[in-house]
């Protein structure tokens, strides 16, 4: 004699854990694809050279240097926020645009030798 089996079909609670497993992976895979972009926006940041667009507290922020060194070097006063634009600042200086990121440049070069980031932190 044969016997013969039959497949069982998922219940309730079967087809209810995995679509929480389901959903786990997709929450997971969402917010690791948002920690990557995270990361690698801010390394192309540190890679592009300082441009015309760019505010003093952005190019602090990006650079890991304090605002009020980079506000120094350029004639601010220290303690200001100032969210202009570098072309404004040098048209208002009457300065080259050229010349304030070339200030910028050196003060970060000058800022990071002085105070070398240890290893493992941004």
């Amino acid at each position: 004699m044969r016997t013969v089996r039959t497949v069982k079909r998922f219940g309730r609670r079967q087809w209810l854990v995995i679509g929480a497993l389901l959903f786990v992976l997709a929450f997971t895979a969402f917010f690791a694809f948002r920690a990557a972009k995270g990361i690698l926006y801010w390394d192309a940041r540190q890679e592009m050279g300082i441009k015309r667009w760019m505010s003093i507290p952005y190019i602090a922020k990006t650079r890991n240097v304090p605002e009020s060194v980079l506000n120094q070097a350029i004639g601010l006063p220290a303690g200001v926020h100032d969210p202009r634009p570098l072309a404004r600042i040098a048209k208002e200086q009457n300065n080259s645009v050229h010349e304030l990121q070339d200030k910028i440049a050196s003060t970060i070069a000058e800022h990071n030798a002085l105070n070398p980031v240890a290893e493992g932190t941004p």
